[in-house]
């Protein structure tokens, strides 16, 4: 009678253990599906993004390729028309000159001033009127 007893408290704490085991299983399953759904969610949003960036860089992409013909549609008619040593000539006087605040008018650079350097020290004169003497 006593093995009886014993095996009846046995299972019944095993049910318990089984259903405690069961519930936090059930817990971490359900965590886990929420997980696995952010992740195929920002897959899904980075695959679009990604997709969209690459549609904006082919237009980028054909921007430049447009402006490259442009300005060497301009070149070549500006090269024709004016010649390569004028405009050689002038890009050269304008890299030259870029600096053009530090020419003088005869075309000479100009020279800048040594400044005195202070002690560091700045001194005010102190007049009678003055609050803070």
């Amino acid at each position: 009678m006593e093995s009886l007893v014993k095996a009846d408290i046995f299972f019944f704490v095993t049910t318990i253990v089984v259903i405690v085991w069961g519930i936090i299983g059930i817990i971490i399953g359900v965590l886990i599906i929420k997980i696995l759904r952010n992740i195929r969610d920002v897959s899904d949003t980075t695959k679009r993004e990604v997709t969209h960036l690459m549609h904006d860089i082919s237009e980028v992409r054909q921007d430049v390729k447009a402006g490259i013909q442009a300005t060497s549609r301009y070149t070549k008619m500006a090269a024709q028309t004016v010649g390569v040593r004028q405009i050689l000539g002038f890009l050269i006087n304008q890299i030259m000159n870029a600096g053009a605040g530090n020419v003088s008018d005869d075309g000479a650079p100009k020279r800048r001033r040594a400044r005195k350097r202070s002690s560091g020290i700045r001194r005010r004169k102190l007049s009678i009127d003055d609050e803070n003497y």
